[in-house]
């Protein structure tokens, strides 16, 4: 994102459009997860495995569904929209 576009182009060639597009996308689709490293690994060392199990059971069925509807709505893009929404 803060190199130039030749810098891009040169390293994924004609894929680097429809990437460019999606990058800071991808970018903030990861800040989610990074964001629930931190109370998992609390409720880890405080032993609550189970709890920590319950929860991401909870999730499983919103990672699935919101990017596969994402892709139908939106492509690429809203794959990557999709796991933003479910976190």
């Amino acid at each position: 994102m803060l190199l130039p576009t030749d810098f891009g182009a040169a390293l994924l060639g004609d894929t680097w459009n429809e990437t460019r597009d999606l990058l800071l996308l991808a970018v903030v689709a990861q800040v989610g997860p990074g964001l629930a490293v931190g109370p998992a690994a609390v409720l880890y060392a405080f032993g609550k495995t189970r709890l920590t199990f319950w929860i991401n059971l909870f999730f499983v069925p919103f990672l699935l569904a919101c990017p596969v509807t994402g892709l139908f709505v939106g492509g690429a893009k809203g794959v990557v929209v999709g796991n933003i929404i479910v976190f």
